[in-house]
């Protein structure tokens, strides 16, 4: 997932575009109106799934159970692998 800078002034003119480049590839596109005012533009469905992620890894029971899974998960992908 990249990040593409545009400012207000191009996003404000050609919106329909950001969208569509949002949508069709995406991409996450960050505007800035002044250095330290700016907003990010992302997919409904990117910015869901990151909130999920943010909640489930909230709790840290349920952290550590899925980094105990994810590695497990990994350590046998690299075995298989070495075969």
């Amino acid at each position: 997932m990249s990040t593409q800078q545009v400012t207000f002034q191009e996003c404000n003119t050609q919106f329909a575009k950001v969208f569509d480049r949002v949508l069709k590839n995406h991409e996450v596109i960050s505007v800035y109106k002044e250095p330290e005012q700016g907003i990010v533009i992302l997919d409904a469905k990117e910015y869901s799934s990151l909130v999920e992620t943010l909640y489930l890894l909230s709790n840290p029971a349920n952290r550590d159970r899925l980094l105990r899974r994810d590695f497990a998960t990994s350590t046998r992908s690299s075995k298989r692998n070495r075969c």
